[in-house]
């Protein structure tokens, strides 16, 4: 597990989305929980703009769920 301290809650959320990003690309990604509440809205936003506006990730092999 990694541990990621920021200055501040936007630049926690672009860190982790690279992160993650970075993970999908190599393979290491093949199921996601989606967890509901407000804590993961901008890590979530900040997907989907990568998914929408630079093509950069692919969820096409990704299993996915709602953590509620």
């Amino acid at each position: 597990m990694r541990i990621l301290i920021e200055k501040d809650y936007k630049l926690l959320s672009k860190k982790a989305t690279d992160y993650f990003k970075n993970l999908m690309v190599k393979g290491d990604v093949k199921t996601v929980a989606f967890n509901t509440g407000l804590t993961p809205l901008n890590f979530y936003k900040e997907l989907v703009r990568l998914y929408k506006e630079k093509k950069e990730i692919d969820f096409s092999n990704i299993t996915g769920f709602l953590i509620n």
